[in-house]
């Protein structure tokens, strides 16, 4: 080879290398966001009405809506049991429970089976439910029935079942643990103080619990206190924010943005009565409580479940007069990721967008992390990035020229504290490295293809300077008119003063006249009267006056 084409091969590899270091650059974009309204959306209604039934949602995207009552006073407990399809809003009716209960308290276990706790009646009963058979089998009964406890899984596969009333004792503050794959019973710390008909939400991936409100005596009041409860140690303490109003029979639910959610409810825990419109929201980052979205009805023992994808959904409840079948739904948060450049060969990058909107939260920023990985699970390539504010980010992924050619998964994982949302998979292919002419080829056509953009530029440039040039143009003809026209009018302003001199002088020539002709008249005058006072006195006979003596 040369030294000429030797010399032109560096600086093309020079060139392509700097085209590639540039490409690797990370930024943030201009916003695009679909701003997020706020509001609660009314959703296709459920089959029919329910309320005070437990509401659960499993991991494959299905809202289960479980015992309750289904029409007006007086409440009669039903053994109904229904799935919601939240995509489609289909209402299917599932395998009846062993025994109708309302007012029971309900989770998802970690088998992906649906517990259900107590309620009217019988209150020690575990009613078991398998989505794969739709059918129902009964558990170990808990050590203290129960109605209008809560309960929620723990990150240790437990679930815990907290406060209520039992139709003996009362209200109670018990802690009882039920271990599904035992299916047996413990008992934790009690709470703080007895509680029943209040909210409870799992926090931190199952490593404690807020319960929220609840009737303190019986059914007669409500409560704004909150309590958090730690898988880890099994002890209580009081948060201190309390909500804004005392509230009992309440929903409540921990959205994807880490807030927690507080919908409805009424003054008290009983059964009926006016409900609530409200919805506070609990920002877990800072520890404030604010007003959220009012709920177009008042309503109590209603059901309220959260998505992954960022939704909330409310379902049912009753007042003092109706029971409802009605369905909402309100996004507090939407991503979207997208992927260009694959496939992709090796050396080369892709680009990564991802689009982040929150209704409700007001983070400092976002994490954004992406993992490559092969079919075997084997991990290639980890990005990672801070986008430091809440905008829109697109930024370049470069693949190592030793990624061996094949299928792979790239991950993208994006939250912010306390939150987190479902990872991202798109699937992404990995070619043999082009080989140093075709690098140059797709660098020729790259820069063909700047080079044609900033030629049309520039035609854009050069026809819109033409077009100033004849604006400029048409704006010195006018100019030159007017400067005519102001010639044409300083010559008749010239003549018309060239007359008015002549005026002048023609009127100053007569005034002069008339003045000359005035002066003689008066010369005449004065001559005149003298002759005449000279004739008067020689007159005959005229003496002089005589002297004084």
């Amino acid at each position: 080879m040369t030294s000429r084409k030797v010399g032109e091969t560096a600086v093309l590899a020079g060139v392509l290398a700097f085209l590639l270091a540039f490409a690797s650059l990370s930024f943030i974009a201009t916003p695009v966001s679909a701003a997020l309204t706020g509001e609660w959306v009314e959703e296709t209604s459920m089959g029919g009405p329910r309320a005070q039934a437990v509401i659960l949602y499993d991991a494959e995207g299905i809202a289960y809506v479980i015992g309750g009552v289904n029409s007006t006073l007086p409440y009669s407990a039903t053994n109904e049991t229904n799935s919601y399809d939240l995509d489609t809003g289909s209402w299917d009716s599932l395998a009846p429970l062993p025994f109708p209960t309302r007012g029971a308290a309900g989770a998802v276990g970690p088998d992906g089976k649906l517990y259900m706790f107590g309620g009217e009646y019988p209150e020690d009963a575990v009613q078991i439910y398998d989505p794969d058979s739709n059918s129902w089998h009964l558990g170990t009964s808990m050590p203290t029935g129960v109605w209008q406890g809560r309960a929620g899984m723990g990150y240790d596969g437990m679930i815990y079942v907290m406060g209520g009333v039992n139709g003996t004792s009362g209200i109670t503050d018990s802690v009882q643990i039920y271990d599904p794959m035992l299916d047996s019973w413990s008992l934790g710390a009690p709470m703080p103080y007895a509680r029943n008909s209040g909210a409870l939400v799992s926090v931190y991936e199952g490593s404690g619990f807020y319960y929220l409100g609840g009737s303190t005596v019986s059914w007669t009041d409500s409560s704004a206190t909150v309590y958090v409860y730690s898988v880890d140690g099994d002890f209580w303490y009081g948060l201190g924010d309390e909500m804004p109003v005392t509230v009992a029979s309440q929903s409540c639910a921990i959205a994807v943005d880490g807030n927690i959610f507080v919908m409805g409810g009424g003054a008290d825990g009983y059964n009926v009565g006016p409900g609530y419109d409200t919805t506070y929201w609990y920002d877990t980052s800072d520890g404030d409580w604010h007003d959220g979205p009012a709920l177009p009805v008042g309503v109590r023992h209603a059901g309220a479940v959260a998505t992954p994808e960022g939704m909330l959904y409310f379902f049912g409840g009753n007042n003092d007069t109706d029971v409802m079948s009605t369905v909402l739904s309100l996004e507090v948060a939407h991503l979207e990721v997208t992927l260009s450049g694959t496939p992709v060969a090796q050396g080369g990058f892709l680009n990564l967008g991802i689009t982040l909107d929150l209704a409700f939260a007001h983070p400092d920023g976002y994490y954004a992390d992406a993992y490559l990985i092969s079919d075997s699970g084997t991990v290639h390539s980890v990005w990672e990035v801070w986008v430091p504010v809440l905008e829109p980010a697109e930024f370049v992924l470069d693949i190592p020229a030793a990624t061996p050619a094949g299928d792979y998964t790239l991950v993208v994982d994006v939250g912010f504290y306390p939150s987190d949302f479902p990872e991202k998979s798109l699937d992404v292919t990995v070619t043999d490295a082009y080989t140093f002419e075709e690098q140059l080829e797709m660098l020729r056509a790259n820069l063909t293809e700047l080079l044609d953009a900033q030629a049309t530029d520039i035609a854009d440039l050069e026809a819109a300077l033409d077009a100033l040039e004849a604006q400029l143009s048409d704006a010195d003809g006018n100019i030159t008119d007017l400067q005519t026209q102001l010639d044409e009018l300083q010559d008749v302003l010239t003549e018309m003063q060239e007359s008015m001199n002549d005026v002048q002088t023609s009127v100053d020539k007569k005034t002069d006249n008339s003045l000359q002709y005035a002066v003689i008249g008066l010369l005449i005058v004065v001559i005149v009267l003298m002759v005449l006072m000279m004739i008067m006195g020689r007159r005959p006979g005229a003496s002089p006056p005589p002297p004084d003596a």
